[in-house]
């Protein structure tokens, strides 16, 4: 069976822009759209109070799985643009032949809080040759991004391998100093043994506390317990997702038009839900045939179920990331679930004898199903309309998503 997620044309410009006015703190970068979704065309629009003009500066990034990447930043002076009524309108960046599965773009001001600004991005697949065309960014703004540096020295026992002032104009340190104690102010990268395994970063300090430990990539730290004030870890592919799971197949009655919950789920602050999958499977018998009911996934901005219980139903798709810090809830014959004001998303059509799966996939969709405030909920419900005497139908669902 076709989808009709499948039947989306993904090269036809989808748009996604901000639910509400943004207001941008002193010298803040701040997150101010997302489009999730793979695409590899992108154009940025905005739309803006004049007093943004001169102190404001965008930057769009890409993201493929866990890396981001900046591919342009743009000041909105130096953007394409033209102001009426006390706005200036125009296109800041656009991208065209690089395969994404999402971008965001950022806002930073620098000087004072503007407020009232609006923002949108038109995204889709092309053809067409990698580019990225925008303003050109200041002299100022370019230096600040691009030479921003470190200083590192290897050491071969006690003696820097380049000293300050090398023939090849590389200062990295200054005096040969001694293991565990470089001089300089600046940091080193110290072998380890024979094979000059890197084991770790030494600060000035050279006491147990300054030393930050490398985490190798299996996740093991050749320095034991050393204190590891950079949160180091092992890396893994993708960010933390989280799941949601029936617990045992649904067994609706149609012999009574109502309605059943499946499951919520509610987000806690500090961090927004934003749904990536959801998958609800059902089937009937061929005596429900006269029956019409309604799979329904909605939102409301409160829980009607009262104080959310402890996330213990919710899974870690990899068991070393965090926690979810959402609440849910599962279908409980002793303990019905409700939603205050639910809004309907998506309403499916079902007869009381079909068997098959539905699938919300954001990818497809073009966008997540976002939960943006603490206490905004998701749901899933069945909604039996026509009734038949003494006939049921099974339903079980599942949600994927990710905490932003």
């Amino acid at each position: 069976m076709l989808r009709g997620e499948e039947l989306i044309d993904l090269s036809v410009p989808r748009l996604v822009e901000t639910e509400t006015a943004v207001t941008l703190g002193t010298t803040v970068e701040t997150t101010v759209l997302t489009a999730i979704g793979h695409a590899s065309a992108c154009d940025v629009w905005f739309k803006l109070p004049t007093a943004w003009e001169t102190v404001v500066t965008l930057r769009l990034y890409a993201r493929v799985a866990d890396a981001r990447v900046l591919l342009k930043t743009v000041r909105i002076d130096e953007s394409h643009r033209s102001t009426a009524g006390g706005f200036v309108s125009g296109t800041a960046i656009s991208v065209r032949g690089r395969p994404v599965t999402s971008f965001e773009l950022t806002a930073q001001s620098s000087t004072a809080n503007v407020t009232n600004g609006q923002f949108m991005m038109n995204l889709w697949h092309s053809s067409e040759p990698p580019l990225v065309v925008g303003g050109i960014t200041s002299a100022a703004s370019q230096a600040a991004e691009e030479r921003t540096v470190a200083h590192l020295a290897v050491r071969n026992g006690t003696t820097p391998v380049l000293a300050a002032g090398d023939a090849s104009g590389r200062s990295l340190i200054a005096g040969p100093g001694v293991g565990g104690t470089p001089s300089g102010g600046v940091l080193t990268v110290q072998g380890h043994g024979a094979g000059g395994a890197i084991t770790a970063i030494q600060g000035t300090a050279g006491a147990a506390a300054a030393r930050w430990p490398v985490y190798l990539s299996d996740g093991t730290n050749p320095q034991g317990t050393t204190t590891n004030p950079l949160n180091s870890k092992a890396v893994r592919g993708g960010g933390a997702m989280y799941g949601l799971v029936s617990p045992a197949v649904v067994k609706v009655s149609l012999a009574a038009v109502g309605t059943a919950w499946l499951m919520t789920v509610r987000s806690v602050s500090p961090k927004r839900i934003e749904a990536q999958r959801i998958i609800v499977t059902y089937h009937g018998v061929a005596a429900g045939a006269n029956a019409d009911g309604r799979i329904i996934i909605c939102r409301a901005t409160a829980d009607g179920s009262g104080p959310p219980p402890s996330p213990t139903k919710i899974v870690k798709f990899d068991s070393g990331d965090a926690a979810s810090l959402a609440t849910a809830r599962l279908f409980s014959a002793a303990t019905p679930l409700t939603l205050a004001a639910p809004l309907d998303l998506i309403s499916l059509a079902v007869r009381g004898d079909m068997k098959d799966t539905f699938t919300f996939d954001a990818d497809a969709w073009g966008k997540p199903i976002v939960l943006p405030a603490a206490g905004e909920t998701l749901g899933i419900r069945f909604v039996v309309d026509t009734v038949v005497t003494a006939q049921f139908f099974w339903v079980s669902a599942c949600v994927h998503w990710i905490e932003i």
